[in-house]
């Protein structure tokens, strides 16, 4: 049984972390989201894992953003980063070109406040192709509504949930949120599934799972690989 945690403010302050990799006009789009959520005690992480697009010129046309830099090491990498980089009780993320929907926090929060056993919450998922047309990134057709499984920017978290399940693997390009859920799934972290969508997934040429077969056996296959690899290791050291 892992240990209860103290009860949460009301308004506990909220870390959102964005990783990017050369998604310059996808940013303010994504910062837009979560600023559009007016949620009072938040601050804004954006982690550039070596862009090479006008990512910077981006950010320095917003304010209020706490930008870092690295070498290009993938997402898994970026996320680390910014967690590391963080001060809130919370942590959410969101990849530089999906969004969250306008409730979003109020949606997750509510049952963390509730629940001190709870490490993270979660909500569905509306997965959207969407292309470009004259500059504008527009949807083009709706390929899941509600998807009900749980990816990492439709979720918010405890930071003790890293402390206990480690950081995300920095060696998996691709998958690494699905693989850090099954680790939690594995220690036996307590989630909590909200039944309302609070993503929104926008698959696009560009996206690293564009040439991904059907989401769900892509994503069951992954949980499959990700136990056994969580089987086989030894508990994670602890994350300040």
């Amino acid at each position: 049984m892992l240990p209860e945690l103290p009860r949460l403010s009301d308004q506990p302050l909220i870390s959102a972390i964005i990783p990017t990799y050369n998604a310059a006009r996808f940013l303010p789009d994504a910062i837009a989201s979560i600023r559009g959520q007016e949620y009072p005690n938040l601050e804004i992480i954006v982690v550039d894992d070596g862009s090479t697009d006008d990512t910077p010129r981006a950010i320095a046309s917003l304010s209020g953003i706490r930008y870092l830099r690295q070498a290009n090491r993938g997402p898994a990498a970026a996320r680390n980063a910014g967690i590391g980089a963080s001060r809130g009780e919370l942590l959410a993320f969101l990849d530089a070109d999906d969004l969250w929907t306008p409730d979003h926090l109020s949606v997750l929060l509510a049952p963390l406040v509730a629940d001190p056993q709870a490490r993270f919450s979660w909500g569905w998922t509306k997965w959207v192709w969407c292309e470009e047309h004259s500059g504008e990134f527009c949807e083009r057709q709706v390929q899941y509504e509600d998807y009900p499984l749980c990816l990492i920017p439709a979720g918010l978290f405890r930071r003790e949930a890293f402390a206990e399940t480690g950081l995300f693997a920095e060696g998996m390009l691709m998958a690494e949120d699905t693989d850090w859920v099954a680790g939690a799934r594995f220690r036996q972290l307590k989630d909590v599934q909200v039944p309302r969508t609070v993503l929104i997934y926008r698959r696009h040429a560009g996206s690293l799972t564009a040439g991904q077969p059907v989401p769900q056996r892509f994503v069951f296959s992954m949980l499959q690989r990700s136990l056994a690899r969580h089987r086989r290791q030894t508990p994670p050291a602890s994350v300040a």
